[in-house]
């Protein structure tokens, strides 16, 4: 199940050692005085904390990593215990179809009534498995080649009912418990002594629920960008899920500050309109009709020039 996305572990050699890459994943308690100051393991994982790539298909990936790890390690074995992830966006459902798929009662939680909120009206934004690798070659596969919940590059809400019909569809399904608007979720981790992390949390006014788990996988997301103050056309710092108004209707020169998918998308929008398909890129691509220029920006130059968003 594993899918290696590239990520450079410090000390690994040719094949990484699972206990070492499933610590990228793993919080830990530190115990305060005496003389062992060993970490030890919570049973509670966090998905996309402090990476550099942070896509869709790089989450996705993340998960699908993470539960083969947890396997590897030991720390799960297949078809016992229960698994509890907390959020239902695009990593959170991969996490909880690949445990389900290793045969764990899976609780699925999540703050809002809808799965996938932030793509279910982002009809604006086009979503490509391996947009960042551009134009290293084969970046123009449009398939995300996923053993799991696997898509076609699209708009991000066809790319979301995609992924939700892939999970609905699944023989695994049953075994995948969705709580909708869960709150005051507590996570408790495993004691020092091991055993059992609990998860607690109540739904639409009910009483609260506790529930021990084998493992406690943490996919809330990155939110929603902040808006400090005003900003008025032509300078735009929306969100990365809105809609951008008839912002690349109009024709003129652009400025894009950042380099990852969300810039490379918005680079595709400033050249071909608010839609397109994949034989779009791919032509414009073959013509060599687009220039990139890319301009590094320090953080202190950042701080002076606030109209710069992502």
């Amino acid at each position: 199940m594993a899918v290696w996305a590239q990520r450079r572990v410090r000390g690994a050699q040719a094949w990484p050692d699972p206990h070492a890459l499933l610590s990228l994943f793993s919080t830990h308690r530190r115990p305060f005085g005496g003389v062992d100051q060993t970490r030890t393991p919570t049973r509670v994982f966090v998905l996309g904390v402090n990476e550099r790539r942070v896509t869709l298909y790089s989450q996705q990936c993340r998960a699908l990593n993470l539960v083969w790890l947890l396997h590897e390690t030991g720390v799960l074995e297949p078809g016992k215990g229960a698994v509890a992830v907390v959020g239902a966006g695009g990593s959170g459902l991969t996490a909880a179809a690949a445990a389900a798929c290793k045969g764990h009662e899976v609780l699925l939680l999540n703050d809002v009534a809808e799965r996938m909120p932030l793509q279910r009206f982002a009809r604006h934004r086009w979503l490509h498995p391996r947009i960042f690798d551009w134009p290293a070659a084969g970046w123009w596969r449009d398939r995300a080649g996923l053993p799991l919940l696997d898509w076609k590059a699209g708009s991000a809400d066809e790319v979301r009912l995609q992924i939700l019909s892939a999970f609905d569809r699944a023989p695994w399904r049953w075994r995948v418990e969705c709580v909708p608007r869960a709150q005051r979720i507590k996570v408790i981790p495993a004691g020092v002594g091991g055993g059992s992390a609990t998860i607690a949390w109540s739904s639409d006014g009910d009483a609260t629920r506790v529930k021990p788990v084998s493992a406690v996988l943490l996919a809330v997301g990155f939110g929603v960008e902040r808006h400090d103050g005003l900003v008025l056309p032509p300078l735009h710092r929306d969100s990365y899920w809105d809609d951008p108004g008839r912002r690349w209707a109009s024709p003129g020169r652009v400025l894009i500050s950042g380099g990852s998918d969300g810039g490379l998308t918005e680079v595709l929008h400033a050249a071909l309109g608010e839609r397109f398909a994949q034989r779009d890129i791919r032509e414009m691509a073959g013509a060599h009709a687009l220039r990139v220029v890319k301009i590094g920006v320090s953080d202190a130059d950042r701080r002076n020039m606030p109209h710069l968003g992502h």
